[in-house]
């Protein structure tokens, strides 16, 4: 039994710490490549303390993630041994993990438990422009969830609301399903358990716990786009045309996809993984915007549609 115990708690330190690792290694990456690009687009050199306050500052956070899973770990000791039988779902091999919470079933990769959680009403749409390996690692580290690897099955389970390892409060929007999911590993990615379809509308109600920096608002500036427009040689008809799809004028493109998809109820947790500039400029190529660049600054952008109902 002491055995057996020693396995489980090594497997958790295990899981908890490959986990964190690995979202380390990604943001820190991450950062690398954006620094990267700064160089060889800007004109100047870039300052080399924000990227070490940068990296610090992720050093921080992931050190902050490390001892809460620890400590979560810790406060659950009571309820490793609890003799509540494990849900008949439950591979045999994963019971002893039965008290983590609720099983929500077996997904073929960590990206796939992450695609899941996504709003199932345009999941490809979100997706395609979404780190999902990160979403994935997120989601284990923000405490809502734990994930453990089995054989190349990434298997989750949905921990409960009594003291939630991240130190945020309770939300009532936590998933509430308590029937647990039997879904089998295959080769396609899994419908979403009940439990995770919920988790997007929890989560845009609830204060995330990681996000990317709030963009700028967008500003009213119809009289420089009519000015520009006018500029460029548009008559007064094909002028006044354009001047009907006008939205604001942003600091960058990828602004208003950030804007746009908060608008439609993607949470900011979400928006933080998004690659928001590959999908405003496919807005771009779709025909739905339209954009004008200022010389002092900023992007005009003209909507002709709303890019999320063009979906299949």
């Amino acid at each position: 039994m002491a055995n057996s115990r020693r396995k489980r708690l090594e497997r958790e330190i295990d899981r908890d710490a490959r986990v964190t690792t690995s979202g380390f290694v990604h943001e820190v990456v991450a950062a690398t490549l954006g620094q990267l690009q700064r160089v060889s687009l800007a004109s100047n050199c870039p300052d080399p303390v924000d990227m070490f306050d940068e990296v610090d500052a992720i050093t921080r956070k992931f050190r902050n993630f490390h001892r809460r899973l620890n400590d979560a770990r810790i406060n659950r000791r009571g309820e490793r041994d609890r003799d509540a039988p494990p849900p008949p779902q439950l591979p045999p091999g994963l019971r002893p993990f039965a008290y983590h919470g609720r099983y929500l079933g077996a997904f073929p990769s960590v990206e796939a438990f992450a695609h899941a959680c996504i709003d199932p009403a345009r999941p490809e749409e979100w997706a395609s422009h979404v780190d999902l390996t990160q979403v994935g690692i997120d989601l284990h580290l923000s405490g809502r969830f734990w994930t453990v690897d089995d054989d190349g099955v990434t298997h989750a389970f949905a921990l409960g609301n009594d003291s939630p390892p991240n130190g945020h409060a309770p939300t009532d929007n936590s998933p509430t399903d308590n029937s647990p999911n039997g879904n089998a590993p295959n080769d396609n990615p899994p419908t979403a358990p009940p439990a995770l379809r919920t988790l997007n509308r929890a989560s845009a109600g609830a204060r995330p716990w990681r996000s990317r920096r709030e963009p700028s608002p967008p500003r009213d500036e119809s009289a420089r786009a009519r000015e520009l427009l006018r500029a460029a040689g548009l008559g007064e008809r094909e002028l006044a045309e354009h001047m009907d799809h006008y939205v604001a004028c942003y600091v960058v493109l990828a602004d208003h996809a950030w804007h746009h998809l908060r608008a439609a109820g993607m949470p900011e947790w979400l928006l933080g993984h998004a690659d928001l500039a590959a999908l405003a400029e496919d807005w771009c190529v779709m025909g739905v915007l339209t954009t004008l660049h200022d010389p002092e600054g900023g992007v005009h952008v003209f909507a002709h549609g709303d890019p999320l109902a063009c979906l299949p």
